[in-house]
């Protein structure tokens, strides 16, 4: 029965597809949220300078 066997194979190329999109935006988000923790602890005086300067 072929036609029973795309659906499975489609729906397994589905489920594949939408795993590795969920595990890439978890990594974007866990790479900007360390981004952002660095740019705080490293880039918060030269803000706070910036800022009194101005």
């Amino acid at each position: 029965m072929p036609i029973p066997d795309i659906i499975t194979a489609f729906g397994i190329k589905q489920a594949l597809s939408n795993f590795v999109n969920q595990l890439t935006l978890k990594i974007l988000v866990l790479l900007c949220y360390m981004a952002e923790m660095g740019s705080v602890t490293h880039l918060s005086p030269v803000n706070q300078n910036a800022a009194s300067i101005a």
